[in-house]
């Protein structure tokens, strides 16, 4: 009996306050539907492209909240759901190592790591006895000196150089093409 007094008050409400009457069954909804849905979001890492948001450990935006994939301790306690999927730490995704996805069928196991590679550069310089052709591709010539033998001046090269920004896109690291993100761990959810 008591349970249809409740319906009957919850029904009364309705009937004279449509708005009440829709918070909660918006209120139901979230609960028994959406809640779900978000929670299925924990432990999914996203990327951060927001420069306001660089370098923040967490962060949220009223629905979920952020850890960064640094490799930090997960406290069980606060977020008990991304423990079970993770552990005891956060992805750590600070070693400035990339990903790079792989074509189907290739020999490559997933998780495989895969070390830095340079890219081969080549050139080539020719010799004739005493002289020193000019070089091409990676090598130049340098310096020379006169030299005298045989009654004859010779110039005579005594340095070759070799340096791959003749032939190819250098810097102070070997790396492959990528974009700045940051990665972040959906921790909680917070509605």
């Amino acid at each position: 009996m008591q349970k249809n007094r409740t319906k009957e008050n919850t029904t009364t409400a309705c009937s004279t306050d449509f708005s009440v009457c829709w918070e909660a069954i918006l209120e139901k909804l979230k609960v028994d539907l959406v809640r779900p849905i978000l929670n299925s979001q924990i432990g999914r890492v996203i990327v951060n492209l927001d420069k306001n948001k660089q370098d923040l450990t967490f962060w949220n935006d009223g629905t979920f909240e952020y850890i960064l994939c640094n490799g930090a301790k997960i406290d069980a306690n606060t977020h008990p759901e991304l423990a079970v999927i993770y552990g005891e730490y956060v992805p750590d995704f600070s070693t400035g190592a990339t990903i790079r996805h792989i074509p189907e069928g290739d020999t490559r196991i997933l998780g495989d790591f895969q070390a830095d590679a340079l890219q081969n550069i080549t050139g080539n310089f020719d010799v004739w006895g005493c002289e020193m052709g000019e070089g091409s591709g990676v090598f130049k010539k340098g310096a020379s000196h006169n030299s005298w033998s045989g009654g004859q001046d010779y110039n005579m090269p005594t340095q070759m150089t070799f340096d791959a920004s003749h032939v190819a896109r250098t810097d102070d690291e070997t790396r492959m093409k990528n974009l700045a993100v940051q990665f972040y761990v959906i921790s909680k959810v917070l509605i």
